[in-house]
């Protein structure tokens, strides 16, 4: 308790930084001034929000978020600093209405991706900067391996957005935008720990000058210890977890013209330990469980404008290599299987925008994409012979997708409508068209309706074709299939926000989509024996998922508040819900300030409604309740110096290990102590 004890004298300290000189004052509020976007000095914690910004995902180029002809959600700089998130699946669990799910036996130190209405987290499009990257197991883009200290922000788009980015993005898509030079020089840290023993910190410098030279270097540390939730048994709920990433960015922006260059590794290691029970013989097995994940992100990108600044072209050449191991080493047996997966994925693009008419402005480009796969084990037998099997031999495949939207803009801005194509041409596949349409009209003041459609098209990728999960020591195999079709989807949104004057903002809306020949595992009853199940990858004839959602955010210069209840309901044409498509979700969040001692006390309370988590609808994961509270205090403007504690999972709801199918989080309730601060150098 002696650490918890220092931290409140700290956060009920008087303020350091209080001063009666006018002189000293105005110097603080300079240096405030000076600030980065995203560091403000007065608020150092709180759930991410959406707020007014400028967001780029929608139209691909930056627009106001309250112009934007599709509703954006945006979580940014500043609420990301706030929010003391270790990394995107983190960051993304505190945004009202924004459901992240955890990926089956990923309950065990997994992957964690983003569903978006009632749509499969493989069928939500994870890009960086704009640019698609390599997926994991199953296709999820592991959300967890992204820290949240590179980020600057975060938007995301729900529906079909084929005609702007392409294939996967059947439920939306998800932009992780991150962190760029402020101008001057920079250095910022942040250091945090919790009583489940975890530890992450961050170190960042940057710097930009008047010349148009910028350069930035992040380096990250996250560290968190196993969860076993049923002390009986030795196999682990939540595996041990040590993770590094370093980003590095350098860049020339000068008359116009603007080249970068950036590189990002993560090391991601994991270590937990399973038993599998074998019923028929009543024999349980323990093994040892060690993974490591590897990332490596390189890109090369440019953006140059005319002088008249009536057409610009930007391209970009993005390289990702993705390399996992996963280990099963069966205890006192010299029994042992090291399976390991490469993806990679070449992208580039070409992309031209004109602005000819005030009213009118069009893009249009082309994007060439590479995507190759192998997967291998090497065996060690009962006898103690070795072998070696490929899951997939080395397999690559490319795709060319050519596009065109428009933006026409009528009546003073009033009325904005969009309308795009993207063709998609796959080695495998053939052509494939997906059209889109954007509208936004003004009604009255402080009020925008907007209405967006589109065809949603996702070719099957080399792991739903080849890929074999051979976790015979887990009981189950599953199998791909090379004779799938294509998904596609057409889908609808429709949403109205109302602003009332500064405080209040309302915004409901609903949606609908008609997946077509969707892909899913399906259990295979006539190959499956006692204590090995097999599941094998197939199309079904389709599913529907209609929804909506209602938010309001109160402001006042002392609260702030929100409520956010979302509603989604998901089943196939064969008569079953889809799974982890939970129907209800609520969160409500309220954050007051007390000026006079710098306080900034929070509270967030969630509540999220069972789902089912196979197509049988055998199992149900149960309703979750989560309470969390938050409170910080700066402790110097100047270097933007916080700190704060924070109550997470107060409830402590947490999964039931004797419960079959529940999928609630494994960690409980925990004290998180941290602080975070900067320091500016003059240009």
């Amino acid at each position: 308790m002696r650490w918890l004890i220092a931290l409140l004298v700290v956060l009920l300290a008087p303020p350091a930084f209080a001063q009666d000189d006018d002189d000293d004052s105005a110097a603080d509020d300079d240096s405030a001034a000076d600030e980065a976007p995203g560091e403000a000095p007065g608020e150092p914690d709180s759930t991410p929000q959406i707020t007014e910004r400028v967001v780029v995902t929608a139209t691909g180029e930056p627009r106001l978020l309250s112009d934007a002809p599709v509703q954006v959600r945006l979580i940014d700089e500043e609420e990301i600093r706030k929010s003391a998130a270790s990394d995107a699946a983190d960051l993304l669990r505190r945004a009202p209405g924004v459901p992240v799910m955890s990926q089956g036996i990923s309950q065990r130190g997994g992957v964690s991706g983003l569903s978006l209405q009632g749509i499969a987290a493989n069928r939500t499009l994870v890009l960086i900067d704009g640019r698609p990257t390599a997926g994991d197991s199953g296709g999820v883009i592991d959300l967890s391996q992204f820290p949240a200290d590179l980020l600057e922000r975060v938007e995301i788009v729900e529906g079909p957005m084929s005609a702007l980015y392409g294939s996967s993005a059947l439920g939306g898509v998800v932009n992780l935008i991150t962190r760029h030079p402020p101008p001057g020089t920079r250095l910022s840290g942040r250091i945090q720990g919790a009583t489940d023993k975890s530890v992450q910190g961050a170190l960042d410098i940057a710097a930009a000058n008047d010349t148009g030279y910028a350069w930035e270097a992040t380096a990250t540390l996250n560290h968190a210890e196993a969860v076993d939730l049923d002390k009986d048994t030795p196999s682990t709920d939540l595996d041990q977890r040590t993770a590094f990433g370093v980003r590095l960015l350098a860049g020339v922006h000068r008359d116009g013209q603007h080249v970068e260059v950036s590189g990002f590794v993560t090391h991601d290691v994991r270590t937990g330990v399973l038993t599998v029970t074998n019923n028929a013989i009543d024999h349980t097995s323990i093994y040892d469980s060690p993974k490591r994940n590897d990332r490596f992100l390189g890109s090369v990108r440019g953006r140059h404008e005319t002088p008249d600044g009536k057409a610009t072209v930007r391209w970009h050449i993005d390289v990702t290599d993705y390399a996992s191991l996963f280990v099963q080493d069966l205890r006192d047996s010299p029994v042992r299987a090291d399976r390991r997966s490469r993806a990679g994925l070449i992208s580039t693009q070409a992309r031209v925008d004109l602005r000819g008419l005030p009213w009118l402005t069009g893009s249009l480009g082309t994007q060439w994409q590479r995507e190759n796969l192998a997967v291998a084990q090497d065996r060690v037998e009962p006898g103690g012979d070795l072998a070696h099997l490929d899951d997939v031999l080395p397999v690559s495949e490319f795709s060319v997708e050519p596009w065109a939207v428009a933006d026409l803009r009528l009546f003073a801005d009033r009325f904005e409508i969009m309308p795009g194509v993207r063709l998609s041409v796959q080695q495998a596949y053939g052509l494939a068209v997906a059209p889109s349409l954007a509208m936004r009209l003004s009604l009255w003041r402080g009020a925008s309706l907007r209405l967006s459609g589109g065809r949603g098209y996702r070719a099957p990728s080399l792991k739903d074709r080849y890929l074999v999960f051979d976790h015979a020591a887990l009981g189950y195999v599953v199998y791909g299939d090379a004779a799938l079709q294509p998904e596609s989807s057409w889908g609808a949104n429709l949403s109205l926000e109302q602003q009332i004057g500064t405080v209040l903002n309302v915004r409901v809306g609903g949606y609908a989509n008609r997946l077509h020949d969707l892909i899913t595992f399906v259990y295979d009853g006539a190959s499956s024996s006692s204590g090995l199940n097999v599941y094998r990858s197939t199309n079904v004839s389709g599913a529907r998922t209609v929804g909506g959602q209602a938010n309001a955010d109160l402001s006042l210069s002392f609260l702030r508040a929100t409520v956010a209840y979302r509603f989604v309901w998901a089943w196939s044409d064969d008569g079953f819900f889809l799974p982890d498509a939970p129907i209800h979700g609520l969160r409500v969040t309220l954050e007051g300030t007390v000026p006079k001692v710098e306080l900034v006390l929070f509270t967030g309370l969630s509540w999220e409604s069972e789902r089912y988590i196979d197509t049988n609808q055998g199992l149900k994961s149960p309703g979750l309740v989560r309470w969390d509270v938050r409170i910080s205090r700066t402790i110097d403007h100047k270097h933007n110096v916080a700190a704060y504690v924070a109550f997470d999972n107060i409830l402590n709801q947490r999964r039931d290990p004797n419960r079959e199918g529940d999928f609630r989080p494994a960690d409980g309730f925990r004290v998180v102590l941290g602080m975070r601060g900067a320091l500016r150098f003059p240009r």
